[in-house]
């Protein structure tokens, strides 16, 4: 749940301005797949009031969402304005950050909604000539840390555009010196966004004048954090363990095999476990229990005198043998 709010509260959407998919059209998509879920339940459940009942629930619940992000950062933009400072929250795109960091950024999310947010939740903060760049903490954002920070001198110009996720949101970008830019999403309406464009304009130096050979952009001065299993791979596994419960349960049919069940099961229990942290020893974790199921088809083949059990062994293997050749994750 953490990870989808993250997802939620970061934002959803392309790269550009220019995408096919502008903030309208997200909208409608939502709309259209909240509909498609009220529709499903009322239909299994047989029941009109079921289906409204789950469309009023999850409509009212991004509803208050939005409401809340949004007066969070408006009460932001007043008390920039009331204290004459730079200082608010917004989404910031993974590929503004250099080198590698647009991947390792996501590993700082929850685990569950890294892999799904389009923009990363930050704090601008103008002091001291830089612009900071703090990435948002929380069980909803993830507690790993990631700072960066490019010199107010570097920036050129700050435009406001229409955002990509939200047909009420607005998007800044700031070009900096070198070509390059900072690009963030705000949940507030063009004018509001003009303000906090402005606020951060007053923050760049007078007279100064942009050297590009001497630039470097952004600059994340905060460690890696920690690699983990692509969310894809760590599914993958998961499938794997539950193929092996699977194999056993069929088994079954013919005759009890209760170590084998025991085994796959447990298996099964340590991939879902693992899927929190995802460590990068996570296929040779699942691949150890696939050894650990291949014994116990053959011990259920030794106590029943069934040969043909031995094919679960073969397939345990198999897989073992096959997630034994992955390469752990890296940068």
């Amino acid at each position: 749940m953490g990870g989808l709010l993250a997802a939620t509260l970061a934002g959803m959407h392309p790269q550009h301005d220019s995408g096919p998919f502008p903030g309208r059209t997200l909208a409608a998509f939502a709309g259209f797949a909240l509909v498609s879920v009220a529709v499903r339940v009322a239909v299994a459940t047989g029941s009109l009031g079921g289906g409204l009942g789950v469309l009023v629930v999850l409509g009212g619940l991004g509803y208050l969402v939005v409401r809340w992000r949004r007066a969070r950062v408006a009460g932001q933009l007043a008390a920039m304005e009331a204290e004459h400072r730079f200082d608010i929250e917004a989404g910031l795109e993974f590929a503004c950050l250099p080198g590698n960091w647009p991947v390792m950024a996501r590993h700082t999310l929850p685990v569950t909604g890294g892999a799904n947010a389009s923009t990363l939740p930050t704090r601008l903060r103008a002091a001291n000539g830089m612009l900071h760049i703090d990435k948002l903490q929380g069980w909803w954002w993830g507690r790993r840390d990631l700072r960066a920070e490019v010199a107010l001198s570097e920036i050129t110009s700050v435009a406001v555009g229409p955002s990509q996720f939200s047909p009420t949101g607005s998007s800044l970008t700031i070009e900096l010196s070198h070509e390059a830019a900072v690009r963030v999403h705000l949940p507030l309406p063009r004018p509001r966004a003009e303000a906090v464009a402005a606020r951060l304009r007053e923050e760049i130096p007078s007279g100064a004048i942009p050297a590009p050979w001497l630039s470097q952009g952004i600059v994340v001065t905060t460690s890696p954090p920690p690699r983990r299993t692509p969310s894809a791979r760590a599914l993958g596994l998961l499938a794997v363990a539950a193929g092996a419960l699977l194999v056993a349960l069929a088994m079954s049919a013919a005759g009890p095999g209760p170590v084998a069940i025991w085994s796959s099961g447990l298996s099964l229990v340590l991939a879902v476990s693992l899927q929190f942290n995802r460590p990068p020893t996570m296929h040779r974790q699942v691949g150890a229990a696939m050894g650990v199921t291949a014994v116990a088809f053959a011990v259920d083949a030794a106590l029943r005198a069934e040969v043909w059990r031995l094919a679960g062994t073969v397939i345990c293997l198999g897989l073992a043998w096959r997630l034994s050749l992955m390469r752990g994750p890296g940068w």
